[in-house]
């Protein structure tokens, strides 16, 4: 997977970047389990901003957009703390992925019943019971 970190009024150090590439590619699996792509195919963009509030003080805002051949999923937070906002982060990116497993297997579904139900046996059709089979004297 690749990761583009951006900063803007924070200094960017090796362990923050560390944790949020931790954190980020702990997705990588749910992305491949579901749609099935390479690491190499899936890229992710992480925005870190630090803001003040005239009330909470200082804010942390952080944007995500995790792109994959087909689709783009986006989570945004702002909270606190940094390390509570990639988590944040993390979770929505992970809920939003598999929502959209969620959606592909209720479209397959939904296919299979339309199948079904276009699918028109004929009444002289012959379904081999054991209790019809009786009932028939076969």
């Amino acid at each position: 997977m690749k990761i583009q970190i951006e900063f803007k009024n924070l200094s960017p150090t090796p362990e923050l970047k560390t944790f949020i590439e931790r954190k980020i590619n702990s997705l990588e699996k749910f992305i491949r389990k579901i749609h099935g792509h390479k690491a190499e195919e899936i890229e992710s963009f992480i925005e870190l901003r630090r803001g003040m509030h005239h009330q909470r003080g200082c804010i942390f805002n952080v944007a995500a957009q995790v792109v994959i051949p087909g689709k783009i999923f986006k989570a945004e937070t702002s909270c606190n703390t940094l390390q509570r906002s990639v988590n944040l982060i993390k979770q929505e990116l992970q809920a939003e992925i598999e929502k959209q497993k969620e959606k592909r297997m209720a479209q397959a579904k939904r296919g299979a019943r339309r199948i079904k139900k276009d699918l028109k046996i004929s009444s002289q059709a012959r379904f081999y019971r054991k209790g019809r089979m009786r009932e028939e004297g076969a």
